[in-house]
């Protein structure tokens, strides 16, 4: 499952519980695009805000990371403007896949700063930002936008912050008219097709589940009267807020105990996989990232070997062939030697 709107909310739910009101006493970056935070207070787990591209995401972690000798440039500056600083608020933000801190801290001179640190879950485009509140500027970012790379959204130093475009509806605040305009544009389209494109934060697995439980609309657009979509509406709502108000994660295995899927609210046309319940969001999302991180270490291993492996065979092949070669010319050599003493030993026969 893609990190998505209800595993944000989720995410969100879950950290503001945890973390309000606490006092932030430590902040590591040990990777390029990972930031590791502590608190002072009841949650002893670090919060990760980690904008990799192949598994962007925030939650608490129990994984215990390596930290460089030598920390990076925006580890200083969270460092310089967060460690004391009280989280005063977390928030999703309409739906999507960003969560907001609101951090209160005091500068040098004593002076009270308003902060805001955004974790943006979007595939290869996350990124986690710090940025003042009262000035609406960018003070540092783990990953630098600049003009070259995108001429809609700069993600720069002292550069205006505005939250990720999102042209989709908020599911929970929309205009139903607008909605059925967007979701009847195109006939051939399918109605879980419609409802991921138009709504903010659902992703294709979630609509899957829904048709799986409502197949009464698994039908294309065109198929659908108005009076369908007067009811699907409502039914999509009712079962978009009962995943938000879950208090249950899950993993999903095959057969060969291999880690498929994670969701928060329970995925029915995931009914032949072992299900594994969780009561933390955090907990699902940690050992779900945690084994897939370490089986794709053994892949990316098994891979190197077999890339060694293969440059030593051809190596030796190439070594072997001149070897031949070699080979056949001194047993040619060995030949000629022998004519040639035949030659020398009876040159006086030959007239």
């Amino acid at each position: 499952m893609p990190f998505d709107g209800i595993a944000t909310h989720a995410a969100g739910r879950e950290i503001k519980e945890r973390i309000k009101g606490n006092k932030i006493s430590r902040v590591y970056q040990p990777t390029a695009e990972e930031v590791v935070i502590y608190f002072a207070g009841g949650e002893r787990r670090p919060l990760l805000l980690c904008a990799n591209a192949n598994a962007p995401r925030i939650q608490f972690t129990k994984v215990s990371y390596d930290n460089p000798e030598y920390p990076p440039s925006f580890c200083m500056i969270l460092r310089k403007y967060l460690l004391g600083g009280i989280v005063k608020d977390v928030y999703q933000l309409d739906f999507d896949r960003v969560i907001v801190l609101e951090i209160e801290s005091l500068n040098e001179a004593g002076n009270l700063l308003k902060l805001m640190l955004t974790c943006e879950v979007m595939g290869k485009h996350s990124n986690v930002v710090l940025s003042d509140m009262q000035s609406g500027k960018i003070i540092d970012a783990v990953k630098h936008i600049s003009g070259l790379k995108s001429s809609v959204r700069k993600i720069m130093p002292n550069f205006d912050y505005t939250f990720p475009p999102n042209e989709k509806l908020n599911p929970f605040d929309f205009d139903h008219s607008q909605a059925l305009g967007l979701m009847t544009l195109s006939a051939q389209k399918s109605a879980e097709a419609a409802i991921a494109e138009t709504f903010s934060g659902i992703s294709k697995q979630f609509v899957r589940s829904f048709m799986f439980d409502y197949p009464e609309y698994n039908k294309t657009v065109g198929q659908m009267s108005p009076e369908d979509f007067g009811k699907m509406l409502p039914d999509f709502l009712g079962y978009l807020t009962k995943a938000t108000l879950s208090d249950k994660s899950y993993i999903y295995k095959d057969s060969s105990g291999k880690y498929k899927d994670f969701s928060h609210s329970l995925y029915s046309f995931y009914g032949d996989y072992n299900k594994v319940e969780f009561d933390s969001f955090s907990d699902a999302t940690d050992e779900y990232y945690m084994i897939n991180a370490a089986v794709d270490s053994v892949k990316e291993k098994y891979s190197e070997l077999i890339r060694n492996l293969s440059t030593l065979y051809d190596k030796e092949k190439r070594k072997l062939a001149v070897r031949e070669k070699e080979r056949e010319q001194a047993e040619d050599g060995e030949l000629y030697n022998i004519y040639g003493n035949l030659i020398l030993s009876n040159i006086y026969k030959i007239e």
